[in-house]
């Protein structure tokens, strides 16, 4: 289907809130590479996720935003993995914006500027954990591949009415892929 897929982490202890959620036709990979929108996820079911190794074992984003790893590669010792969706919280959008971020090949991902993704920051050279609201054109989110999306633009949309958002919490590791499209 789409080869442009992203992993994605997201905060899962945090206080849930309308501007980490992901807008309801976003979609995610299940554990056999079906891309589900984020709205039809189901409480129970597995969805592909990746282990970092080394990161923290914490949603607190100032621990979070202190872990990096040197150069565009994902540690050794990082796998694909699956975990069970143990929540999925629907929301409206608080001020009726979202981030679109658009990448190099014209995709783009549509989600709360709160939310925290693990990206590859050209700059400093590392993987790290970064907020939406963070990005800028210095980064790249990597694809299920092991390959670099660079990031080309970011855009706040703005809409005419509050839009539906969800935000998850999975069971175990919860830097989930996302499929881009």
């Amino acid at each position: 289907l789409l080869d442009s897929k992203h992993y994605y982490e997201f905060a899962t202890n945090t206080i849930k809130n309308r501007n980490h959620g992901l807008l309801e036709n976003e979609t995610i990979l299940d554990v056999n590479g079906n891309e589900v929108e984020v709205k039809d996820l189901v409480l129970g079911d597995e969805y592909k996720s990746y282990f970092i190794s080394g990161s923290p074992n914490t949603d607190d984003y100032d621990i979070l935003r202190q872990w990096s790893s040197p150069g565009s590669s994902l540690p050794s010792g990082s796998y694909e993995t699956s975990s069970i969706l143990v929540g999925k919280f629907e929301d409206t959008t608080f001020a009726n914006d979202l981030t679109e971020i658009v990448f190099a090949d014209n995709s783009t991902l549509v989600i709360g500027g709160e939310a925290r993704m693990l990206v590859y920051d050209e700059t400093n050279d590392v993987i790290r954990f970064e907020r939406v609201v963070d990005l800028n054109t210095n980064y790249s989110l990597i694809k299920q591949d092991g390959t670099l999306s660079a990031v080309a633009d970011i855009n706040l949309n703005i809409y005419d009415e509050q839009q539906p958002v969800y935000t998850m919490n999975m069971e175990e590791v919860d830097n989930f892929i996302l499929a881009n499209g």
